[in-house]
């Protein structure tokens, strides 16, 4: 399958579940980890986004291409 490049709004997406999963201040993690939703309309690229984090560094998914499975 080839690759596609995320759009503004999946890059927006992607960078608040970044955001959100990132330690929380102290360092004290929960019990039950962190967790995140995506909530987005049908064909709007929720697997892709998915996928971006899994790809590299949030510094490069803004210009990669990704291939969702």
């Amino acid at each position: 399958m080839s690759g596609k490049e995320l759009f503004p709004h999946q890059v927006e997406a992607v960078d608040a579940v970044l955001r959100v999963l990132q330690t929380p201040a102290g360092g004290l993690m929960p019990p039950q980890g962190l967790r995140t939703q995506v909530i987005a309309a049908t064909g709007s690229g929720k697997t892709l986004m998915g996928a971006a984090p899994l790809e590299g560094p949030a510094s490069l998914y803004r210009s990669r291409s990704f291939t969702a499975a």
